[in-house]
């Protein structure tokens, strides 16, 4: 007998008596039928919602911007994603006006993002400490900066280089560190 979690209530229950379904990659596991309906169409809807809102974003755009999908999708923790569409849709001609007008970076404009939507419902975007970025054009690179620091990178597309990517980490003193021996380790080996 192998116990399974629910995927609709959380119950643990006997995998032999539960509704098994295939989803995506998953096999998923529910009590009955009518949860595994109410899973499927809630899950359908919620995609086509989600992907509603992407295409606002790529309307603006003109391009994918994983970052704004990231944040979107950290906000549907606070947010229903109707609602999330309905703040996108009000927001819009706000959005359009300052993308490329007034953000450089995808990060920055994701961030743009995040305060409008959060403005609509009357909640202050969270006041985060101003960070400054270093941008590093090599993948290698980043991985190693991200190994030595423990710092995870955002990948981003490079606005000079079409194409081409970038990888963005916060600049603290351990990465400061990093960089100046890494740049170190490159000058030793040159010789």
């Amino acid at each position: 007998m192998r116990m399974v979690k629910c995927k609709k209530c959380g119950k643990i229950i006997d995998s032999n008596e539960s509704i098994k379904v295939k989803i995506g990659k998953c096999m998923c596991y529910f009590c009955n039928e009518q949860e595994k309906e109410n899973y499927i169409a809630k899950t359908n809807y919620d995609n086509k919602i989600k992907i509603e809102c992407f295409s606002v974003i790529n309307e603006i755009t003109k391009h994918p911007v994983p970052i704004v999908y990231k944040i979107l999708n950290d906000l549907n923790d606070k947010y229903s994603l109707d609602k999330i569409l309905e703040a996108l849709t009000k927001v819009k001609e706000s959005i359009e006006k300052y993308y490329n007008e007034k953000y450089t970076t995808d990060f920055a404009f994701a961030r743009y993002i995040e305060t409008c939507i959060n403005n609509t419902f009357n909640k202050p975007t969270e006041k985060k400490e101003k960070y400054k970025f270093k941008i590093v054009n090599s993948r290698k690179l980043a991985i190693t900066i991200s190994y030595f620091t423990g710092q995870d990178f955002y990948e981003l597309d490079d606005k000079y280089n079409e194409g081409k990517k970038c990888y963005s980490f916060v600049i603290t003193e351990k990465l400061e560190n990093v960089l100046r021996d890494v740049e170190e380790l490159k000058e030793k080996y040159k010789q």
